[in-house]
């Protein structure tokens, strides 16, 4: 938890109005501060707590078995004397409230039982400012950057791709003028990400469900300076032209895919969560040959993270002969039944002249990093 920076997040605007917000909201009741963590201590020191509430003490878990009577000037409660306290209301000031809140209200205390903030936001303890909330949209501003994105609640994609560099493959070869092929564009991070580069001409992304490509364009309108590098295509790419039913969970946008076995392997905890939409899909080889033309970049990437559509994409793209044409393959293949049928992927990058330069299996994926034709840096 010291990794995030509590006192920069909790003094933003956004914060300190959702701060007084819920102080109004329980100005005339009497309440329990639940957590007694750096949270607490940091809204203590910004705020001075009594000034705002009626507060009858705070409670943790780690005071169960203290003799202690009080923590910062407040009356320790213990949670085994909660039932016994005449508040009314406990406020978990916790940066992650969900399995205390779980706890607490099987407990019958009679009391209500509600996270103090609603979301601390993980992606806050980077160099990233909260712009504004509007209705369930968060803006971001990324200081190292300086650009601007758009997000739901679901954020962990700008962590991967800004913050963990999982696709920072632009300062490990020798690139010279590049244009990006980006199969499962998501909400256009990647592509945003690699139109920073001055090398990066163009980037072309493919994402067929409609919310996921309605985010993709309004990142890049956030983003002027680069908008005319980046090509957003909203349908999917496969080996054949049609219309499929596409399987998404809608609080998870890393998790869509036409392959329902990819849901039933990644989360089968939420297969009945599952929305179901139909999009299009177009044959990959033909689009990119259509593309290919008015591409003159010398090299070209192609990024494939498209939830198990690498089985339809790959082949069509050796067979026709567009694969080889390719300096670098990075994403993920999703292991979906046996792993040889996984591995039969990598041979047609290898018969296609690509060498491996990272490849790391987890339980389910295969993060790989594939070249040819292009110098090593590192």
């Amino acid at each position: 938890m010291t990794s995030y920076n509590y006192t920069k997040v909790l003094s933003m605007d956004f914060y300190k109005n959702e701060f007084l917000e819920v102080s109004k909201a329980n100005r005339d009741k009497k309440v329990i501060f639940y957590g007694a963590g750096e949270v607490f201590d940091i809204m203590n020191n910004i705020f001075e707590l009594k000034n705002y509430f009626n507060i009858e003490g705070i409670s943790d878990k780690k005071f169960e078995n203290k003799t202690d009577r009080f923590y910062n000037d407040y009356k320790i409660i213990k949670p085994s004397e909660l039932q016994k306290s005449d508040a009314e209301v406990i406020l978990l000031t916790l940066a992650y409230p969900d399995k205390v809140m779980e706890f607490l209200s099987g407990q019958n205390l009679n009391k209500e039982i509600k996270p103090f903030y609603k979301k601390i936001d993980p992606i806050l303890k980077y160099d990233v400012e909260l712009i504004k909330k509007d209705n369930k949209k968060y803006y971001y501003h990324l200081n190292s950057y300086n650009v601007n994105l758009v997000s739901d609640d679901y954020n962990g994609i700008i962590e991967e791709v800004f913050f963990w560099q999982i696709y920072n493959i632009k300062n490990k070869f020798g690139f010279q003028e590049y244009s990006l092929y980006d199969i499962g564009m998501n909400r256009a991070y990647t592509d945003i990400y690699f139109a920073l580069d001055d090398r990066c001409k163009k980037t072309f992304g493919f994402e067929p469900f409609k919310g996921t490509f309605n985010f993709a364009k309004e990142n890049v309108s956030l983003n002027p300076k680069y908008a005319n590098k980046i090509n957003l295509f909203n349908f999917g790419l496969s080996n054949k032209n049609s219309q499929n039913d596409v399987y998404y969970l809608p609080h998870r946008d890393g998790i869509s895919t036409v392959n329902i076995d990819f849901i039933k392997n990644y989360a089968p905890e939420e297969i009945n969560n599952l929305k179901k939409e139909t999009v299009n899909l177009k044959q990959a080889s033909k689009v990119f040959k259509e593309l290919f033309l008015n591409d003159n970049s010398k090299q070209k990437i192609l990024k494939l993270d498209a939830e198990g559509a690498e089985y339809e994409v790959i082949p069509d793209l050796f067979e026709s002969g567009m694969l080889k044409q390719f300096n670098i393959i990075a994403g993920d293949m999703h292991i979906l039944n046996e792993k040889s049928e996984t591995m039969e992927l990598f041979d047609y990058m290898y018969k296609s002249g690509f060498k491996t330069y990272e490849m790391h299996q987890h339980q389910k994926t295969i993060d790989y990093v594939m070249y040819k034709e292009i110098e090593i840096l590192e």
